[in-house]
Formats: C-alpha cells, structure tokens, sequence
C-alpha cells in the first residue's frame, strides 16, 4: 500500500466511494484504473463481503436463540406441571 491507502484507511465506505466517484467522473471510458483504484475497489468488496456474511451469521444465531428460548420455555412448563 502506499502513502495514500493509509489515510484512506481511515475514511469511512461512503468517503472513499464519494471520492472514487468524483476520480471516474474525470476519466474517459477508455481509461484503467490506477493500482491506489483498483486497491481500494477490492478493499470495499471486500468489507461488503464480510458484512453479508456477518449479517447471514447473525440471522443464524437468532434463530438459534430462538430455539433455545423455546426448548427453555417447554422445560419449564414441564417443571410447572410436575
């Protein structure tokens, strides 16, 4: 990385989003990304990736919780009824 990917390092998504928008906006279709681009392309896929996996992770765990707080509440009304 270079001098730059660190200070970027502390943008937030939207920032460096922004900022990407503002580089393509002065480029011509023709154009390639720079390395610094095509870096911080991977480096916001990547966040968006782990952020889907988290949040499919989080749905897992509540629904796990779910069936925990059920099996709980079905022993207690056994307990209840004894």
């Amino acid at each position: 990385m270079n001098d730059n990917s660190a200070s970027v390092g502390r943008l937030g998504a939207d920032s460096v989003k922004s900022e990407l928008a503002v580089r393509n906006m002065n480029k011509t279709i023709t154009d390639e990304l720079t390395a610094e681009e095509a870096e911080l392309i991977a480096a916001i896929e990547n966040s968006f990736s782990k952020i889907e996996r988290e949040h499919e992770q989080m749905r897992r765990d509540r629904e796990e919780f779910a069936r925990s707080k059920a099996r709980t509440r079905a022993m207690l009304a056994e307990i209840k009824a004894a």
